[in-house]
Order: structure tokens, then C-alpha cells, then sequence
């Protein structure tokens, strides 16, 4: 092929330094920064740790074949060398992140903190934040070590690894060539089947990323065996691919999925055509960009932590700037991080490069933060360093609030009228339904019904019920399953035997002028009543904020309260004047004539754990004021 020249002796990828991959590097871990500190520009930055793998897998491969061609491969100089590169930075940053979480957690973020020291220590957190949450989710933002999990990947993948290279790379690299590319199709496929059914799963487990670090393996093999003409043509195009995907991906792309070929054939392109006289080398061996590459490792270790501390910081504090502080930061501390613990332990000049004296030092280190993680999780995030009222709001969980809010609902989830002798209540809608489902527990309200549930994803409400509604609305929030009321046979039936169906949401003003055609799809369904609850909201526009209220007396955090939202006082004014349901307003519930809303009940309990959704005393506050409801207190009489 016209760029193709076979050469058994070209050791291209294997002994000469490529600057261009340090530059590439720089590539790689800017957009990861700017994507976390919340830069809407680079929408995309998180493909950085996809073009941190192909590159992981390129070195990693490189090296092997050099030990190999050199006759000195030995897997314990592979995982020694392994050792030296991660454990100490890694172990120094995690070091520094547990007074900081001491000083600034709560008890139940220090006890998810604490989970996350031991499972990264162990190289499995991706596993623990695949068990927690969504990467993009609300809340990701505070967590320290929450980027760790690309190295977790890394490090599940080098346990295997150099067997395959082992067992195949010793007969012919043409032999190791064929062994990887069926597993990194393999992998790929499995990667675009769970980014469709298992999203979740799928981003942060090893299945659905070995191939971005095989596509990386695979380029050191081409390079050690051919030797290909330089392109610039390949070159930029990577560099395209590259740009393309880390400013229009975002946070609603299918990731990894075939999606992920971009940055990743991108980087590969570069890797294998970015030749010394090439464009794209050219520019990525810029000065500066090759000493960010060689500061990438610790600048993607210290970024997370800073923003997350920070954040939390800011929370009490109310520091305006503060994210560019905090960039600011990176680099210099990413400079003396590698000048004082990354060169001592990979220097042979230096007494930490002896493994009589690394190893005992690293397993130490390793030990005592695992340790201290254990000592997190027993004592429930060190909760008795708070008393008397204190305790109370330092001690509250958000996961066990979520997993509160939604049991109930979901165990009568399509449920069958059981008791002939009550009525029959159907409640809709998303979690903001789920409420009414635990304030109809907590009020008692639940032993006077038969109850049964189905969820309507927010983004939807209406849209079940009448697709065609959506005509002339322009509002990106507008998207909904395929599935209508239409096709859910058993939900009709619930419909049609309901004497009364609730119908709660986090309404938006575009929706509230489609209602009344979705109340009258469920009417002609045979629904006898449908009462639809209104919004709610508490605390600023970050929900509550627990620090700042535990940074006031007693007194004044009881007194606390905020202003009603005005777009959702919009919403409720529209709602009121509609005549086709029955409609109950939450805002005189919780809120006086003066657009003043509490957030404690008298007796210091919260109403709501997150801004929006009730603890079990605002479950039972909103039990008391559906109970009011005429329609309600006719049904249970």
C-alpha cells in the first residue's frame, strides 16, 4: 500500500521518544478539566479519558515489545514499573483528600467518601460508582475520587494483559495482532448494545472499554512491525475527529457506543501518522503542550479533588470565583506533585527506586489508607463529631432519602385493586407522585384506599397521553418514550376502575396548557375524577444547603425560608384557572402571603432533603393537606 513499507527491524514505536504523544496527551486532559469545571464550550471533554486509554494502551504495548525484542520482559518489572507510575501520586492525593473531607463532609458523604479510599486503593471504584449513580448525574460533581475510575479500568485491564501478550507476543506479533482485534470487536459491540440497554453498566464497567485500550495496543504492534509513511492528511483528520467529538458530544450521547469510534480512531490516526514532520506533530510538540502531557497524570489526579472541595468549600462560604482559583491551581501544584513524588519514585537515581524500599513504603501507604477508609464506613462518616440539633441534619442521607422516596411507589407499580370494599386510587406522574404516594403512608391516608402507581418519566407527563400535543412547542426538555397510554392495556384498565386519579409532576409552563387534553384522554378512558397537585419547591436554586445551615444557630436555621421560584408561582397561576380537573395547590402548604417558604417544620425537622422531594415529616405534611381535599374526604367517608 502507497503508505505502507514492511520492515522487521523498524523499532519506530518502540525506542525513539514521540513528543507528539505527550502533546496529545495535553489534548487529552485539557477538555477533561474544562468539561468538569463546567465550561458549556467543551460539552464533550469527558472523550479525554477515551484518548487517555488508546494512548495508555499504545505505551503500555510499546514497552512490552521493546522488553520482548531486548529479552528482559519480566511481568514483575512490568507491574513494578506499574507501581512506580500510579501508586505513588495516586496515594499522595488521596492523602491530602482526607482531612479535607474530615473538615468539609457530612457524616453520610465522608461514609461514601471513605467507600471510595478503600475501592480505589483497590483499584475497583468503578465498580463502587457503577453501584451509586449515573457519571452525569446531580451530586458526581462533589465527589473527590470520582475520576479514579478510569484507573480502575486501566489496571483491570494490565492484570490480564500481559498474559495474552505473554502467551501470544512471544511466538509472533502477527499472532498477537489476530488474538486482539476479535476481542476488540467483541468489545465494541458490547459497548453499543450496553450504552442502549444498560447505559449505566456500561459506562463504567471493563467490557465495554478494553477496546479502547486494545485499538492503542493495536497501533504499537502495527508501528513495531511496519513502517508507515507519514500522512498528514490522516494526521489532521484525527485531530478532527478528536475536536469534533469534545465540542459536540455531550452529556445525553450514548457513551461508549460506536459513537466512541471518533476520539478514538482520531487518536489512533495521530498515533500512527503524526510522523516528526507532519502538521499535526508539529503542533502538538509545542512546548507547552508537551509539558502539560508530562503534567497530565497529576493534573487529572489533583483537578477532581480541588473542584470537588471547593465546591463543597463554596457551600459554606459563598466564594464568588472560586472555579478559577481552582484551575488556576491545577498546573502549579501538577508541577511540584511530579517534581517531589513522581521523579523520586520512577528516578533509578533515587533511594525510592528500590523496590526494597518502594515496595514497603507503597504497601504501607496502601494499608493505612485502607485503614482509614474502614474507619470511615464503621463509624457512619465520624457523624459524633455533631450533637444535639446538629446531629440531626448532619446526619442525613440523601441516598436513603431517594431510596425512600421511590419504595413505596414502586412496590404498587401497576398494582391490582385489592379490596372491594375501599376506593380505588390511581397515582401518575414522576417522583414528584412518588410524594404523594409516601404522604398518603405517613398520613394514614394509605388504610382508607387501594392504591396503584405507574411513573411517567418528567420530560414526558403529557406527552403519554397525547403525542400530537407537542406540535408548534419548541422546548429542548420535549422528549418521551415511544410508548403512549395508548399501548399499556393494564394502565387503561387502572384508569377506567379509579374512582379518583392523583396526577403529580414537576410541571414546566410549555406543559401546563396541555393538561386539560390529557385530563380528557383520561376521562374518555372512563376516569371518574382526576386531581392534579401542583409544584413545590424549597431553598435556593441548588436545593438545601446543608453546610450553610449548619453554620447558623439554632434559631435562625429553624426561621429559615425562601422565596417561592417566580416561574413556578407562573406555573400554579396557570393551573388554577384551568376548568377541566380538580386542582390543589401546594404553595399555601408550605408557603405564607408573603412568598416566604419555610424548609423546617416546628420541631426542627426538614420538609424536603434535596430542594424537591419530601423527608417522611414533609410526606406527612402534604397527607394532612391532601386529607383537606373535598374529593378525597368524600371517598374515604
Amino acid at each position: 500500500m502507497f503508505w505502507l513499507r514492511s520492515s522487521k527491524s523498524n523499532l519506530f514505536a518502540t525506542q525513539n521518544y514521540r513528543p507528539e504523544i505527550d502533546g496529545l496527551r495535553a489534548v487529552a486532559v485539557l477538555p477533561v478539566i474544562l468539561f468538569h469545571s463546567g465550561w458549556t464550550l467543551f460539552s464533550g471533554g469527558y472523550v479525554g479519558v477515551d484518548i487517555f486509554f488508546v494512548i495508555s494502551g499504545y505505551l503500555i504495548t510499546t514497552i512490552l515489545l521493546r522488553d520482548k525484542l531486548d529479552k528482559t520482559f519480566s511481568i514483575s518489572k512490568f507491574y513494578m514499573r506499574r507501581a512506580r507510575r500510579i501508586l505513588p501520586l495516586l496515594f499522595a492525593v488521596m492523602t491530602v483528600c482526607i482531612p479535607a473531607a474530615w473538615f468539609l463532609m457530612l457524616p453520610w458523604e465522608l461514609n461514601n467518601f471513605s467507600q471510595s479510599l478503600v475501592s480505589t486503593t483497590l483499584f475497583t471504584s468503578n465498580i463502587l460508582f457503577w453501584q451509586e449513580m449515573g457519571y452525569f448525574q446531580m451530586g458526581t460533581e462533589l465527589k473527590p475520587l470520582l475520576h479514579t475510575w478510569s484507573l480502575a479500568i486501566e489496571e483491570q485491564f494490565y492484570l490480564f494483559f500481559p498474559f495474552v501478550f505473554i502467551f501470544f507476543g512471544y511466538v509472533k506479533r502477527t499472532r498477537l495482532l489476530l488474538a486482539i482485534i476479535p476481542i476488540c470487536l467483541l468489545s465494541l459491540l458490547v459497548s453499543e448494545w450496553g450504552s442502549v440497554y444498560h447505559p449505566t453498566a456500561n459506562f463504567w464497567l471493563i467490557p465495554s472499554r478494553i477496546w479502547e485500550l486494545l485499538m492503542g495496543a493495536i497501533c504499537a504492534i502495527i508501528l513495531s512491525k511496519w513502517e508507515l509513511k507519514e500522512n498528514n492528511i490522516i494526521a489532521l483528520l484525527g485531530m478532527v475527529f478528536i475536536v469534533i467529538s469534545i465540542v459536540l458530544f455531550n452529556e445525553i450521547t450514548r457513551w461508549p457506543s460506536l459513537y466512541t469510534l471518533l476520539p478514538v480512531v482520531g487518536s489512533s490516526m495521530v498515533i500512527l501518522f503524526a510522523g516528526k514532520y507532519t502538521y499535526v506533530s508539529r503542533l502538538l510538540s509545542i512546548r507547552l503542550l508537551v509539558g502539560i502531557g508530562l503534567l497530565s497524570y497529576s493534573a487529572y489526579l489533583w483537578h477532581q479533588p480541588l473542584f470537588a472541595f471547593g465546591k463543597l468549600y463554596s457551600e459554606i462560604y459563598s466564594i464568588e470565583f472560586l472555579m478559577p482559583i481552582m484551575m488556576a491551581i491545577i498546573l502549579p501544584l501538577s508541577y511540584l506533585s511530579w517534581q517531589v513524588i513522581e521523579k523520586p519514585f520512577r528516578s533509578p537515581m533515587s533511594v525510592l527506586y528500590n523496590p526494597r524500599i518502594c515496595v514497603p513504603v507503597l504497601v504501607i501507604w496502601g494499608l493505612c489508607i485502607i485503614g482509614l477508609g474502614f474507619a470511615g464506613i464503621v463509624t457512619n462518616g465520624g457523624e459524633k463529631r455533631y450533637s444535639g440539633h446538629d446531629r440531626y441534619l448532619a446526619s442525613l442521607d440523601e441516598d436513603q432519602y431517594v431510596r425512600y422516596v421511590t419504595e413505596n411507589f414502586n412496590n404498587l407499580k401497576l398494582a391490582d385493586y385489592g379490596d372491594q370494599s375501599l376506593k380505588n386510587i390511581l397515582v401518575i406522574g414522576d417522583s414528584y407522585s412518588q410524594d404523594v404516594v409516601n404522604a398518603m403512608y405517613e398520613s394514614g391516608l394509605s388504610d382508607n384506599f387501594n392504591i396503584s402507581t405507574f411513573h411517567i418519566w418528567p420530560q414526558c407527563n403529557n406527552l403519554y397521553f397525547n403525542r400530537n400535543a407537542t406540535d408548534g412547542i419548541n422546548d429542548p426538555e420535549v422528549n418521551c418514550l415511544p410508548e403512549t397510554v395508548w399501548d399499556n392495556l393494564k394502565l387503561q384498565d387502572l384508569i377506567q376502575t379509579s374512582d379518583l386519579v392523583l396526577w403529580a409532576a414537576h410541571w414546566k409552563l410549555w406543559e401546563t396548557h396541555l393538561i386539560p387534553t390529557s385530563v380528557n384522554v383520561m376521562k374518555d378512558l372512563g376516569a371518574t375524577e382526576v386531581l392534579v397537585i401542583g409544584t413545590k419547591y424549597f431553598g435556593d436554586q441548588r436545593g438545601i444547603n446543608y453546610r450553610h445551615l449548619l453554620s447558623l444557630d439554632y434559631g435562625t436555621r429553624l426561621n429559615t425560608s425562601f422565596d417561592f421560584p417566580e416561574n413556578e408561582l407562573a406555573v400554579n397561576e396557570v393551573m388554577k384557572n384551568q376548568q377541566d380537573y380538580i386542582f390543589y395547590d401546594l404553595y399555601p402548604l408550605f408557603c405564607d402571603s408573603g412568598n416566604r417558604c419555610r424548609i423546617f417544620d416546628n420541631d426542627g425537622k426538614l420538609f424536603s432533603f434535596d430542594g424537591n422531594h419530601l423527608t417522611p415529616e414533609g410526606a406527612n405534611h402534604l397527607g394532612i393537606g391532601i386529607s383537606s381535599v373535598q374529593e378525597i374526604s368524600e371517598l374515604r367517608d
